[in-house]
């Protein structure tokens, strides 16, 4: 693809940078801004307050070609406000994200203008492929559902992450004086919350085409170790998600007179009462695969006495991750006796638990038990946390995670594992998952709670 030189259009475009302690990693990301073929652009870089060498990295790539605008806070205020600082240094009428360890397809702007040229877009995103640190393509790879043609699934999809990357996303800036900036108090999945307020409201597109590179190393959200990542903020956004819209609009799919529709087959008529258990149901699975078995199991208890075998199977393990056990063994005695294991498995959960909180070492077929749960019930229940706080082999990342599990014993947890852990945030964290969820009465009337 040649290069678009569009200065007489007055079309610039911000390409934004948040970073953190990235000196490592920034310059190979700066250089494929740098790269770009479209020639109208513009590009800014926000250190979140580094104290590694960042500045000195940025001092030796900027070039006479391209302006490089590097602004540095005092101090370490978190990824939202990073971006914010971004949006208002921002000169361009679009801004396209880009993560200080991630890299640029060097036409990712030709093709996006290409979009725009002929078609007033807000929001353009693309495929993205990993990369090791060595530069080798690796099996993991992000291909969006095209929101331009599904926009109906968005909500429902963001309750279990399946969204829109903010890296590589190109957003026209005026939607964050519309629909506003990011949520400062969010510091994890403020991209979320973000696209939550402004895709329903928004034409977007997608282009199918690997256009944006992600780095898969030790310290970003999307290697295996960001699984201890405080899940809480995932909690808080939902319940926004929940709050601003109807449950018939986060799940539109359900309703049959819907003639936009294309997925008939799967819709249920908003009128008849087992589709607002449906939707409650399936916002029961959001809260569970987001790790918050607490607000999973109070939205199931909502749903009364319509509970299916799946849906009891689902409070049980939610239960289970509460660290409830006599209540997780009361309804499998009751309504699931086919699930006998389970049963055994909850028993032994049990023993564990009161041996780690009364400081006895558990014997060694328990530690292998602890080790393979995830394997045996799909999730790491509050136990677990327990445990690797018994022979602190954990961090403060990994309890705060734990705080979607074990609520009722977290703090006393805190003191047995002798870690020294900031309290406030703790207690923050604990806040974010007893919330009430409040759900949206819309202009029609429809009361949901």
């Amino acid at each position: 693809m040649k290069s678009l030189n569009i200065n007489s259009s007055n079309v610039l475009v911000s390409i934004c940078t948040p970073t953190y302690n990235r000196a490592n990693l920034i310059s190979r990301s700066i250089q494929s801004a740098i790269n770009q073929k479209f020639t109208n652009y513009e590009i800014i870089i926000v250190d979140d307050g580094s104290d590694d060498n960042t500045k000195d990295i940025i001092d030796s790539i900027i070039t006479s070609e391209k302006e490089i605008l590097y602004f540095k806070s005092h101090k370490n205020e978190g990824i939202s406000n990073a971006r914010n600082k971004c949006i208002e240094l921002a000169k361009g009428d679009f801004i396209l994200w880009l993560d200080s360890d991630d890299i640029l397809d060097p036409h990712i702007l030709c093709e996006y203008y290409s979009i725009l040229i002929n078609n007033e877009i807000d929001i353009i995103y693309c495929n993205i492929e990993s990369y090791s640190i060595n530069n080798k393509k690796l099996n993991y790879h992000l291909f969006p559902v095209d929101y331009s043609a599904n926009e109906h699934l968005f909500l429902s999809n963001l309750i279990f992450s399946f969204g829109i990357a903010t890296g590589g996303t190109l957003i026209r800036k005026r939607l964050y004086k519309k629909y506003g900036v990011y949520n400062e108090k969010i510091r994890f999945g403020e991209d979320y919350d973000f696209f939550s307020r402004t895709v329903p409201n928004s034409r977007v597109h997608l282009v199918p085409k690997v256009l944006y590179k992600v780095l898969i190393h030790s310290k970003n959200s999307f290697s295996g170790a960001m699984v201890y990542r405080d899940t809480s903020y995932h909690s808080l956004v939902m319940k926004d998600i929940i709050k601003n819209y109807s449950l018939k609009e986060i799940f539109p799919q359900f309703d049959k007179n819907n003639k936009n529709l294309h997925i008939q087959k799967y819709c249920i008529n908003w009128d008849l009462k087992y589709a607002k258990t449906k939707a409650l149901l399936r916002l029961a699975k959001g809260f569970f695969y987001n790790h918050d078995f607490y607000n999973c199991k109070e939205l199931l208890k909502r749903i009364g006495s319509k509970k299916t075998t799946s849906t009891l199977f689902l409070l049980v393990k939610a239960y289970i991750g509460l660290a409830d056990y006599n209540l997780a063994m009361g309804i499998i005695h009751k309504h699931l006796p086919q699930k006998h294991k389970l049963l055994a498995l909850c028993l032994e959960l049990k023993k564990i638990e009161t041996k780690l909180k009364t400081g006895v070492i558990i014997s060694s077929s328990q530690q292998i038990l602890l080790k393979d749960i995830k394997n045996k019930i799909g999730f790491y229940p509050s136990v677990f946390y327990l445990y690797k706080l018994s022979i602190k082999k954990t961090s403060d990342n990994l309890l705060k995670y734990a705080i979607t599990s074990p609520i009722n014993f977290l703090k006393q947890s805190i003191f047995f594992s002798g870690i020294d852990l900031n309290e406030e945030e703790i207690n923050s964290a604990i806040d974010r998952i007893i919330k009430p969820i409040v759900f949206c009465i819309n202009s029609e009337g429809r009361g949901h709670e």
